[in-house]
């Protein structure tokens, strides 16, 4: 057995001998490629590959889940829906005008209340992380999140 592994070394070590020797022009023309993600050899002879392509870093842990950083559909429907109220109501008061009525002093305490709901703070708590957003947001129901939170720290 020992004598047959000596042989194939031997034979090993000579086919790569030859390879490299046809091969030396070929790697002198390729060093000056732009590809930085490659990492040594030619990969037609079975050398060399791709960064991390061998499965060297590859975790073996399970990833990391974390469901609250995805977005609810049913939380962004709600949240849009007390928006809209919150615009309504902001719109009636400026139709308004500056003066003080019954009727302004009347919308200023349903905006506020509007606003200031803890089912507001609960929608707000499940949309953010960490002061932003959650994953799986468009840019327009991002801005709806930051909005809702600026309104609701202004009315407390």
């Amino acid at each position: 057995l020992i004598n047959s592994m000596t042989k194939l070394f031997i034979k090993l070590i000579q086919s790569s001998r030859l390879i490299s020797s046809q091969t030396k022009n070929i790697a002198c023309i390729r060093c000056f490629s732009d590809s930085v993600t490659y990492s040594g050899g030619q990969a037609n002879f079975g050398q060399g590959g791709f960064y991390g392509s061998g499965g060297a870093r590859v975790s073996t842990a399970a990833p990391i889940h974390y469901p609250e950083a995805l977005a609810r559909k049913a939380d962004i429907e709600e949240l849009s829906k007390i928006i809209n109220d919150v615009d309504n109501i902001e719109t009636e008061l400026h139709s308004l005008g500056p003066g003080v009525t019954a009727k302004s002093i009347e919308l200023k305490s349903k905006l506020k209340k509007t606003v200031s709901n803890p089912q507001v703070r609960e929608l707000l708590n499940r949309l953010e992380i960490k002061g932003e957003p959650v994953w799986g947001l468009s840019s327009q129901e991002r801005d709806l999140v930051r909005s809702a939170k600026q309104r609701y720290l202004s009315s407390n």
